[in-house]
């Protein structure tokens, strides 16, 4: 695998930013592999960036030695929940239309949805099901980890939230309104989908239990995994890297993914 960083301008953000990314060896694949390589956009989590899939984990190491035929980009998102923040970025539309343009431009990825995953954890976590479940005709799976699937609950009075955390989902959502009834809200959005599970994107949902998310994942699970294409992961864990790279390696066998053919 080869992994590099590329830095490029964005309009939707209106600054320059940067993503890394993993991909095969294209100059040793034969002419046929090099064609519409699947992707995954991997994304992070809260006081997270770019790099912390790759510094964190062993991502490399199991894309590399399993010689998966597929792009892995990491893209950078700050603390915006991977939303067009009312008071902030635009981070869900460059991530969605920006970011992908550009990177099936550069590295000529495919373009088809059954070849476009994004997975993610905490924060990443409600980003990816958030994008995968809005854009069920671009996005053939979705995976999270120890996801934020209640995220609406931050504003209940027994959450406990801190006032510096509440004053930022303010600036992103812009009040509790805009996040409990909104396109942001996941169980709206699983409920939406629940119309016509066809169309839905296949889940990966996993979290620990230990994990002080893991209540509400079990609550979103047992809410739609009659309804939705749900496969739900649980085990001893907490919210950490041991657990994030013990399933970014299980959903990458997970994932619909052919090996490379080196010539």
């Amino acid at each position: 695998m080869y992994l590099l960083e590329h830095h490029f301008p964005s309009q939707e953000l209106q600054m320059e930013t940067s993503a890394y990314v993993l991909l095969p060896d294209l100059h040793r694949m034969d002419e046929e592999s090099r064609k519409n390589i699947p992707t995954l956009y991997l994304l992070h989590g809260m006081h997270g960036n770019q790099t912390d899939w790759i510094r964190r984990t062993r991502l490399e190491y199991y894309a590399s030695q399993y010689q998966y035929r597929i792009a892995i980009v990491m893209p950078a998102a700050a603390n915006s929940f991977y939303t067009d923040m009312v008071h902030g970025e635009r981070y869900y539309s460059y991530i969605t239309k920006e970011l992908p343009a550009i990177m099936e431009s550069a590295f000529s990825l495919s373009p088809k949805r059954e070849d476009r995953f994004v997975a993610g954890l905490s924060m990443g976590g409600y980003g990816a099901l958030k994008i995968g479940m809005s854009l069920p005709d671009r996005y053939s799976t979705i995976g999270s980890f120890s996801g934020a699937v209640m995220l609406e609950e931050s504003y209940s009075p027994s959450s406990n939230q801190s006032a510096e955390f509440m004053h930022m989902m303010d600036n992103i959502f812009g009040s509790e309104e805009g996040l409990r009834s909104g396109d942001s809200n996941l169980s709206l959005l699983a409920k939406k989908l629940s119309a016509a599970p066809e169309k839905a994107p296949k889940m990966y949902i996993a979290c620990g239990t230990e994990d002080f998310l893991f209540e509400a994942n079990e609550y979103f699970v047992s809410k739609f995994k009659d309804q939705l294409p749900i496969d739900y992961f649980t085990e001893t864990g907490t919210h950490d890297w041991d657990f994030w790279d013990r399933h970014v390696k299980q959903f990458l066998a997970w994932l619909p993914l052919t090996k490379v053919r080196y010539k």
